[in-house]
């Protein structure tokens, strides 16, 4: 199970936190913000685990719907969009400080293999 507590979390904060002040653009008011990045990376994190339970999943009384995680995503990604440039960081930037290893693809019965 992922925790927000993960050292994975932390080490992010801080790398990010030097990544700003190596640019010139750390502000003390800037760690609330920073908080908020690494909550929807937490939360993208979350989603991405929960969408590998497919787009269609079964309720407590057995009827299928659309799995809640893949709207979840849409708007955590969109969220760390949005913060990334409050605090002016740009996409190629962000994929610099990302350093976790890709998603693997999952295979859910309905992609044919190689």
């Amino acid at each position: 199970m992922i925790s927000i507590t993960d050292r994975k979390y932390k080490t992010k904060k801080r790398e990010l936190e030097k990544f700003l002040k190596e640019k010139g653009q750390y502000e003390k008011v800037d760690s609330s913000l920073i908080d908020q990045l690494i909550y929807q990376l937490f939360l993208f994190d979350l989603s991405v685990v929960e969408m590998e339970k497919g787009l269609i999943v079964k309720g407590l009384n057995g009827s299928e719907y659309l799995n809640p995680a893949f709207k979840a995503n849409s708007v955590i990604a969109k969220n760390i969009g949005v913060i990334s440039t409050k605090m002016n960081i740009t996409p190629q930037e962000r994929k610099k400080l990302e350093k976790d290893k890709p998603v693997e693809r999952v295979n859910d019965g309905y992609d044919e293999e190689p």
